[in-house]
């Protein structure tokens, strides 16, 4: 870009000739003869504070006001998503308006098998409820129960709730449920947790109390929802922001906090033992940890660590000086240790304990390699070792039953791939299968699989999440068929993640060894997921859950992967799913017959034994 010409007239001097050229209406100064647009491009866009700094210290010149107007580069090259405002609603009152969350899932489960937690928070006194869940889908059933609480103490009603687009907020019964109370919903943007904040701010700030309780108490992570109960326990009677300076529990209740009870989570806390539970040689007392208050109840919650078992009790002695005092003491020992630096280095070597080295134990070579024989394997890895092997015929029809059953079920289109989107790739898995009786021989079992770790969320998937069948309703059904002597089958589907409509355009490659002659430039448009995909598992229990629905059963509102239907004469079909596996339970193998053959009508099943 020219900025300027110029005609030498002698040694250092110049003439000047035409106009300084600006390139582009990028910003206009306030006079044409400020260089604040001139430095602002130098300088790369540098913002006006920046050159305002700079010219502060007189390192620019030709610059008077530095100011600048609107510059359509800075856009382009730096803008960046508009800043989120504080709520604009004001609520008047107690439930009037009320923010919900999911946070989760978590590695380490609960001592109660939970892995997450879902927490409300009421938008009037910040007051806040944690309840925690094993699966998602319990979050409809622990609102019910929330709401029957807080209403049945305030005698007030909900009339707004808002949360983000998770689907255990958008489940049809809990839209329905809502609606018929009167209750608003608001949901977020797809994308945008800022729109929640206040419940996204309180389940951070809950963890990260939850973190500092469980470190300082040095409890294994097991105890992380002692913990969480615990903190949202002191978050409500701490002062909030929000409040101005108010306590959250004096907001709810009208009336002061009494602190008087509180003590230190974890510390050590001497339970005393009744007369009937010991003998008279026996102490009086037994050490346990205090995790918090167990809500209805006037105790303190403790963990026995010698039965490993939760108790209440409100005959507790505490001993918070333990804490402190070990707490002060590791002070005192790092302040000594940090002055302890400048010591000699030979002083120190002197005083450091020799480590006792030890060979280490080793397994027998012969072990070893038996065990290598028996876990080895002779499938093929790729599809190169397939066409290669001395079985090649064997694993090709194998690979071309499975590239027909996919093109019969309509599972992908070839089109070409659009400007801006990757592919994802796909492999075959080869496997053996043991003769089933004398007459057949090996079955060479082949599938093409998505390499689903390629995909990216939020562009290749979304939600993941799957429910199975609980193991409580397993034993539930079972005790019934016992009780009841009905007629029990399990069935599997085949294939069944061929079966779920996807919701996202994903795009994959051809499979190897199977691109048709003219379209090798072409890719695989997936219109059903395929075995690898992330989101597979979820598509395939939406496509069985919506059949379910429409042949009549009625989906169990405690665990939505039992299924129950009515017969005319008042006895009852049982169905559960695990991903691909059913039990059906009836009164009459006639019964149970009609039961399966409803469900046949879309998928294929197969009879695995009655």
């Amino acid at each position: 870009m020219v900025v300027m010409t110029c005609q030498k007239i002698s040694s250092n001097v110049y003439k000047l000739l035409g106009n300084t050229i600006l390139g582009g209406v990028a910003a206009v100064a306030e006079s044409e003869d400020d260089d604040t647009l001139l430095w602002h491009m130098r300088l790369g866009h540098m913002s006006e504070r920046g050159m305002r700094e700079l010219h502060k210290r007189n390192l620019l010149t030709g610059i008077k006001s530095c100011k600048l107007d609107f510059c359509k580069y800075c856009i382009m090259g730096k803008q960046c998503r508009v800043r989120f405002k504080t709520a604009t609603h004001k609520t008047k009152g107690i439930l009037d308006y009320v923010h919900s969350d999911i946070w989760g899932p978590v590695r380490t489960p609960s001592k109660g098998g939970a892995q997450y937690f879902m927490s409300f928070i009421d938008d009037y006194s910040r007051k806040a409820w944690v309840y925690f869940l094993k699966n998602k889908s319990e979050a409809f059933a622990k609102f019910k129960i929330w709401k029957a609480e807080v209403e049945n103490q305030t005698r007030r009603k909900i009339k707004c709730l808002r949360t983000d687009n998770g689907t255990e907020y958008r489940d049809g019964d809990f839209l329905k449920f809502c609606e018929e109370h009167g209750i608003k919903r608001h949901f977020t943007v797809r994308k945008t947790p800022q729109q929640n904040g206040v419940a996204e701010r309180l389940n951070r700030t809950i963890t990260e109390t939850a973190r500092c309780l469980r470190l300082n108490a040095e409890l294994p992570k097991i105890f992380w929802a002692e913990a969480v109960d615990m903190a949202c326990y002191i978050i409500n009677r701490s002062p909030r922001v929000a409040l101005d300076g108010k306590v959250t529990e004096e907001v709810w209740t009208g009336q002061e906090v009494d602190y008087s009870f509180m003590r230190i989570f974890g510390c050590p806390a001497y339970v005393h033992i009744s007369g009937e539970d010991r003998s008279k040689l026996d102490p009086k007392s037994k050490k346990c940890i205090f995790l918090g208050f167990k809500k209805g109840v006037k105790g303190y919650k403790l963990w026995d660590p010698v039965a490993q078992k939760v108790v209440i009790s409100r005959d507790v002695v505490f001993d918070e000086k333990s804490m402190t005092k070990a707490f002060k003491e590791e002070k005192s020992q790092a302040a000594e240790s940090s002055n302890n630096i400048g010591r000699s280095t030979d002083s120190t070597r002197s005083d450091r304990p020799k480590r006792n080295k030890r060979p280490p134990i080793r397994y027998g070579f012969e072990d070893l390699v038996s065990y290598a024989l028996l876990t080895s394997s002779e499938d093929p890895s790729t599809f190169q070792e397939a066409i290669e092997s001395s079985e090649k015929d064997k694993w090709m029809e194998a690979m071309v039953e499975e590239n027909e059953s996919l093109s019969k079920n309509k599972t992908w289109e070839l089109t070409e791939l659009p400007k801006g989107k990757k592919p994802i790739g796909c492999k075959w898995v080869f496997k053996k299968k043991e003769a089933v009786s004398e007459k057949e021989g090996e079955r060479f079992k082949a599938r093409l699989v998505a390499k689903g770790y390629s995909q990216r969320h939020g562009i290749d998937y979304d939600e993941v999440f799957s429910p199975v069948v609980r193991h409580t309703s397993i034993r539930a059904v079972l005790a019934l068929v016992a009780d009841q002597d009905l007629e029990l089958e399990q069935l599997d589907v085949k294939t069944a993640f061929l079966h779920g409509n996807l919701e996202e355009e994903i795009f994959m490659v051809q499979p190897e060894g199977f691109k048709q002659p003219g379209t090798e430039n072409l890719v695989c448009r997936l219109k059903k997921s395929l075995y690898g995909l992330k989101q597979s598992p979820r598509q395939w229990y939406k496509r069985f859950d919506s059949y379910m629905i429409q042949i009549g059963y009625t989906r169990c509102e405690y665990d939505c992967c039992v299924y129950v239907r009515i017969l005319e004469d008042g006895s009852y079909i049982f169905l559960l799913l695990y991903v691909d596996d059913m039990l059906i339970a009836a009164k009459s193998m006639c019964e149970r017959q009609r039961g399966k053959k409803a469900v046949v009508v879309s998928e294929k099943l197969h009879q695995e034994g009655a």
